[in-house]
């Protein structure tokens, strides 16, 4: 029995991990030496972050954590005979814990793997195994690596550090892979550099494409976090399912994997536009993405940015076809929305073929003297589609109504409410103007056409 409380015995021996921790090259050394006493690299990390809190930690682990952390630092308040007797202080020297047969331990495997290049490999890994490297504790946070921490404090009053996660996107990423629409997408791990027991973090074979992550590698989540956190709730939730992502496993120091971090986020910034056009839990996405697949007029001419390439004779932006879907037409279950896209497949077939110099064959001529092929005319088209649907009105009579509209950029009514500058150029933000425009000359012709 401990000379002293057990609550007792935990704020104090916490005060001493808050400073030894402070040291990466003593957190490191104290990994090494608890391996031989079945404490995992990720176990520590998890102790020493308070992810697992020490009321859930063993005595004779508490009193092995103070030994050692005392050999290194001498503060008082981490010397085991405080709280110890000498038996069980000799006792925890050679203390192992019992090994989980489902958790799985360095050295581990992981096969079909390819060599990009030097530290650098290529694999698939499935959901249902990240969830045991996680249970395992064999996958980590590295604090110095990410872009961001949350600060907080803890029931002790100690400031400690947790990965800063979006419980909105964790929530949608979790929904996506119980209904099975959650996509392939590249998960990175980092083996990082210096903390194998045997000196190297990765050993391949060539011959037969697998990777051994070796004991004692300390492996980072690099670039996934909130995709992994999806995953563990999504499991937690029902344990049976599982899909496949593709896996990046790096063997970087901590330097060069904060230039990998920082390249792979800053270098290719996510749109708004991609944003939407990937958020495939929205239903407007799901309207978009059948209008996408069934009309092939459309094949290479959205852009996913939020401007247009017109030198690729793209057209529109995915957002401006989402937002219009979503305000418009608003589909409130998967059905309505499969439905919506087919039929908006249909109108912009009927479109692309009574225009075919300004949406197909002369995208970029057109586009000189016109803005019928404008990016925010989608926004009016979109409209345009919701007023026939209502209507009752076959999609083959949309130049009933657009043939009242002059597109001309010499037409002054553009320069009046707003669309066009002094230049003849289309302004900053013309949509609301060009669509309340429309709004009032599709209502009339629509009327008289029906």
């Amino acid at each position: 029995m401990p000379l002293i409380e057990r609550n007792l015995i935990e704020e104090n021996i916490l005060e001493a991990i808050n400073v030894f921790k402070r040291k990466r090259t003593n957190v490191n050394k104290l990994k090494k030496e608890l391996i031989g006493h079945g404490i995992s690299a990720g176990d520590l990390e998890y102790i020493i972050n308070g992810r697992t809190p020490l009321n859930e930690v063993s005595l004779s682990v508490l009193c092995l954590l103070s030994s050692k952390i005392y050999a290194v630092t001498k503060l008082e308040a981490a010397n085991p005979e405080n709280y110890f007797s000498q038996q069980e202080i000799k006792q925890c020297q050679i203390f192992e814990t019992v090994v989980d047969e489902d958790k799985i331990t360095l050295p581990y495997n992981f096969n079909n793997v390819t060599l990009v290049r030097d530290a650098n490999y290529s694999t698939t890994i499935t959901a249902q195994e990240i969830k045991k490297l996680m249970d395992s504790n064999l996958l980590t946070y590295n604090f110095e690596t990410q872009r961001e921490a949350r600060v907080e404090r803890d029931s002790d009053d100690q400031i400690v550090l947790k990965p800063k996660t979006n419980p909105k996107s964790v929530q949608e990423i979790s929904e996506l892979l119980k209904t099975g629409d959650l996509e392939t997408t590249t998960i990175t791990f980092n083996a990082l550099v210096n903390t194998s027991d045997s000196g190297d973090e990765l050993v391949y074979d060539h011959k037969n494409k697998s990777l051994t992550i070796t004991k004692g590698t300390q492996l980072n989540i690099l670039d996934g976090y909130h995709r992994i956190s999806g995953i563990i709730k999504a499991l937690t939730e029902d344990e049976t399912l599982d899909t496949v992502f593709d896996l990046k496993i790096l063997n970087y120091s901590t330097r060069r994997a904060i230039k990998y971090f920082n390249q792979i986020n800053k270098l290719n910034p996510i749109s708004e536009s991609r944003l939407k056009e990937t958020n495939l839990s929205s239903l407007a996405t799901v309207t978009f993405e059948e209008l996408k697949d069934k009309c092939e007029f459309l094949n290479g001419k959205i852009s996913s940015s939020e401007k247009i390439f017109t030198s690729t004779d793209q057209l529109v932006s995915s957002k401006v076809l989402i937002d219009a879907i979503d305000e418009y037409f608003n589909p409130t279950n998967r059905i309505e929305a499969k439905q919506m896209g087919q039929y908006l497949s249909k109108f912009f077939d009927s479109l692309f073929m009574t225009y075919p110099d300004a949406f197909v064959t002369n995208i970029g001529e057109v586009r000189k003297a016109s803005i019928i092929n404008a990016n925010f005319m989608f926004d009016g088209y979109i409209l345009l589609a919701k007023r026939m649907q209502e209507a009752k009105l076959p999609v083959d009579k949309i130049d009933n109504v657009l043939k009242k509209v002059d597109f001309n950029r010499t037409n002054a009514i553009w320069s009046q409410i707003g669309v066009l500058d002094e230049t003849g150029s289309i302004t900053a933000n013309p949509k609301r103007k060009i669509r309340n425009y429309l709004n009032d000359l599709i209502s009339n012709e629509v009327k008289i056409n029906v």
